[in-house]
């Protein structure tokens, strides 16, 4: 049996927050991340290189917040930076030793890969002998 869904996106978070929502669907359930989870990481994947180096730093939390209070979405700053450590702790954030924080790189690297017109495929298989 085969599935087909054609998605068109308006805006780089509008594409990240679909992936990301279609990706946790594969996720063990202890990784799945929630809806606002799956917001703010889109909004931080969603910022210019410009924010690099910086993109867990104050200055890209301050950019999230204005962009989501902007789009109506009322959230604290703080908030904001307890949903990046429960990001760690789902390892779709990589925190080193010198506490610089960084984008998992299969993420990072699968979004960068897929944002233009390219046909993903997750493929489910169902053993029946274990049911």
């Amino acid at each position: 049996m085969t599935l087909n869904k054609q998605y068109n996106f308006k805006s780089k978070p509008e594409y990240i927050s679909k992936f990301l929502s279609i990706f946790n669907c594969i996720l063990p359930e202890e990784n799945h991340l929630t809806k606002t989870e799956l917001l703010i990481f889109s909004e931080f994947l969603s910022l210019d290189d410009s924010y690099d180096k910086k993109r867990y730093s104050s200055k890209g939390i301050n950019k999230v917040y204005s962009n989501l209070k902007e789009r109506g979405f009322i959230i604290s700053k703080q908030s904001i930076y307890t949903y990046i450590y429960s990001l760690i702790d789902k390892n779709f954030i990589i925190k080193q030793e010198d506490n610089y924080k960084k984008t998992n790189k299969i993420i990072e690297d699968l979004i960068k890969k897929n944002e233009n017109n390219t046909e993903i495929t997750f493929k489910l298989i169902l053993d029946a002998d274990n049911s």
